[in-house]
């Protein structure tokens, strides 16, 4: 791709924002004042602002944070493995081999997440959702995979530099990152083989920063890559650049991906815009309106304790002094009085107090704020039901953050750890059925509906023995086995703890060849017994024989 087109496209989505971009200004202000201003160009450390008083009231602040973390703790918990890998065929969840490889995969994968960045980047990407509505996520091999595993690094990207084009599907085609980096760290990263103007820059004005614009785009004709399969970077699906903005100058060489890098989750999309809505939208007004109330009870509160002074026209005179210790000559001391103001302070407080419930019921807070340590511990069945309330409130985002970032995510983890060879040999059955992948979660709402689930079967099972004792008839329609290996999925059992179905087919023949054994041993002894009765019966027939013979004699 030619940079001055990239240059060009860049510039046409820079604009179309424009106008979201004063909205999420307005949200930065008063939710995060630290988060950096979409239309202000920090070009030095100077000209950052380190100190704000547009924030009057934190309710926002404080919900806004609840709220995200509260996704983090739900969806991708450090504390817990949050999801798994399945087959698409159904034929190979009951292959033992399949199944602890992929198992193993998945351990594997979740291992390599939690030993990089992801924990720290993926929270402050929940926070942009919830703020902006929409978030930038990417994520890099820190090595290439020809050269062995180095693991990944994520970064959460701040949205005042991340820019990208949607397919006809809503997710990234072209995705742009505006970096201000020094000379310095130009040269850092693509060593003396840069433009002029850098070299020059780095002697004359080390510390200011220039405009670097980082490119991914689809290449045109290249076909996915098989899985495993490696190829050379100019072969890929996927390229990037990095230019000069100011010139259109490559920096580096061009480089390239087999899935795309970056992620663009939204919280909720209307079919006019590309960009997110979020919760902190939708909680403006009552933000804006809570700020000024706050504000304006601030300085009646000041009145209230430190009140202006009414004072008649030369009935003082020196100036008034009202420090400790200090003198002031009056003519007329009835001439000097406070002002007494109106105003209705519990009115003020009682609307400041509305509009804070209307903030944090926005924002879900009462739904997702756990019972304080000092409350009557939660039973099992209680948190498990917390957990479906929490995946109720949130169900619709939670599904679109799964399929826009997480699953992307875990797949192209996977799919590095695979070309990396961190994953193992494939088991034959595996590559014979050419299955899908798919994640499944496992995190603290998916684990309770899986539950829920798995509780269905055993009510299920535990009914059809209560009836079949009127109706032995019905323990024929189910399947021993079918209903464990279902419940061992859901209660996520090792699979290594279950028997293949050959074990089971051949624990089923020596069953049946044992149980054949006792019924002809049974027949045997019956035919041996009915033998003996016949014999005995024969002897006492001759026996009686006998002696009626010896009598007639």
């Amino acid at each position: 791709m030619d940079n001055s087109d990239i240059v060009k496209r860049f510039g046409q989505v820079q604009s179309a924002r424009s106008i979201v971009q004063s909205v999420w200004d307005t949200l930065t202000d008063y939710i995060n004042p630290y988060r950096g201003k979409f239309f202000q160009d920090n070009v030095n450390e100077g000209s950052i602002e380190w100190r704000n008083r547009q924030v009057w009231d934190s309710t926002a602040t404080r919900a806004c944070r609840l709220m995200a973390n509260s996704m983090h703790a739900n969806l991708t918990s450090p504390a817990t493995r949050w999801f798994d890998l399945r087959y698409r065929v159904e034929e190979l969840a009951d292959d033992k081999a399949a199944a602890m490889w992929l198992r193993q995969a998945a351990e594997k994968v979740y291992n390599a997440l939690q030993d990089s960045n992801f924990n720290r980047e993926i929270s402050q990407a929940y926070y942009d959702l919830v703020l902006f509505g929409t978030a930038s996520i990417t994520q890099e091999a820190k090595q290439e995979s020809d050269k062995g595993w180095g693991g990944m690094l994520f970064s959460a990207v701040p949205l005042k530099e991340a820019f990208f084009e949607e397919d006809h599907e809503g997710q990234a085609e072209y995705y742009y990152r505006l970096l201000k980096w020094t000379p310095v760290q130009i040269m850092s990263k693509f060593g003396t083989d840069v433009p002029k103007s850098v070299i020059s820059a780095a002697e004359k004005a080390p510390e200011t920063k220039l405009e670097v614009l980082f490119a991914i785009f689809p290449r045109k004709g290249k076909e996915p890559a098989e899985m495993g399969k490696k190829l050379a970077p100019k072969r890929r699906p996927i390229g990037y650049k990095y230019i000069l903005k100011e010139s259109a100058e490559d920096l580096g060489k061009e480089g390239g991906y087999y899935e795309m890098p970056a992620f663009m989750p939204r919280w909720e999309v209307t079919s006019d815009s590309m960009w997110g809505n979020s919760p902190s939208m939708d909680a403006l007004n009552d933000i804006l309106t809570l700020n000024a109330m706050v504000e304006i009870r601030t300085i009646a509160d000041e009145k209230q304790l430190d009140p202006p002074i009414l004072v008649e026209e030369r009935a003082m005179v020196t100036d008034l002094n009202l420090d400790a210790r200090a003198v002031t000559v009056v003519r007329n001391i009835d001439g000097v009085r406070e002002w007494t103001l109106g105003g209705n302070i519990s009115v003020t407080q009682e609307a400041i107090g509305d509009l804070q419930d209307s903030i944090k019921q926005t924002y879900r807070v009462n739904e997702l704020l756990l019972p304080p340590p000092q409350a009557q511990p939660m039973t099992a069945y209680e948190s498990g039901l917390r957990y479906q309330e929490m995946q109720r409130i949130l169900g619709p985002t939670l599904g679109m953050l799964q399929n826009d970032m997480l699953d992307k995510i875990v797949a192209r983890t996977f799919n590095l750890m695979m070309r990396a060879g961190e994953l193992g040999d494939i088991p034959e059955s595996v590559l014979q059925a050419r299955s899908e992948l798919e994640v499944e979660y496992v995190g603290q709402a998916a684990r309770a509906e899986r539950v829920a689930q798995a509780q269905n079967v055993e009510q299920f099972v535990g009914k059809i023995a209560e009836l079949s004792q009127v109706m032995p008839e019905m323990l024929d329609t189910v399947d021993s086995v079918k209903v464990a290996n279902k419940l061992a999925r859901y209660y996520n059992v090792d699979p290594e703890l279950l028997r293949s179905d050959s074990e089971v087919n051949e624990i089923k023949a020596n069953r049946q060849q044992q149980a054949a054994a006792a019924a002809e041993a049974e027949q045997m002894q019956a035919r041996g017994d009915a033998a003996q009765s016949s014999l005995a019966a024969v002897s006492q027939l001759q026996d009686a024989s006998e002696r009626q013979a010896g009598g007639q004699q």
